[in-house]
């Protein structure tokens, strides 16, 4: 238990890990706003809108929604996500934060605003090109999975456009 202790203070001790930065509603914003001008395709300009709504709204971690290796049985599928009226629900089999491995519904909910997630997902979806129930939600144009690090190089070359340091982000909304 001595060794425990010890290597707990040298945890404490050890150098501060980098803070990234939050993406903010401002930020959130201007993303929306260039990629509405069309920086990278059709397609992919409106599932970048879509991962960044669904991300923020959510208040998920990119790995829960763009997983670098899919499991249909652990991420979020096309049978995952159902729709509402004023609402579209998404079924999160399982995160880092459910010990339980219980899964959850996450609303996210019509806000009427320039960055609904409802609305953007609504258009993800008519130009998405899988039927296939089990397949990630998040799909590319080719029908691959949309990675988390193809999420953050995204992400990253959009901030840069803006001026933003973009190493400074991480991908997680505040």
């Amino acid at each position: 238990q001595i060794e425990m202790v010890l290597e707990g203070a040298r945890r404490l001790d050890s150098l501060p890990t980098k803070q990234c930065k939050p993406i903010t509603i401002d930020i959130l914003n201007k993303l929306l706003g260039v990629l509405r001008c069309r920086i990278f395709n059709p397609y992919l300009d409106t599932l970048m809108q879509a991962a960044l709504t669904t991300a923020f709204w959510g208040f998920f971690r990119s790995g829960e929604l763009f997983p670098d290796k899919f499991s249909p049985r652990l991420h979020v599928t096309k049978a995952g996500v159902q729709y509402d009226i004023n609402c579209i629900i998404i079924h999160l089999n399982s995160s880092k934060t459910d010990i339980e491995w219980q899964g959850a519904n996450i609303r996210l909910f019509k806000n009427g605003s320039i960055n609904c997630a409802v609305h953007v997902l609504n258009c993800f979806t008519l130009l998405r090109n899988s039927n296939n129930h089990d397949s990630p939600f998040f799909l590319l144009s080719n029908g691959q999975a949309f990675t988390r690090r193809a999420f953050i190089f995204n992400l990253r070359h959009l901030l840069l456009q803006l001026g933003y340091e973009a190493s400074a982000y991480s991908g997680h909304s505040r």
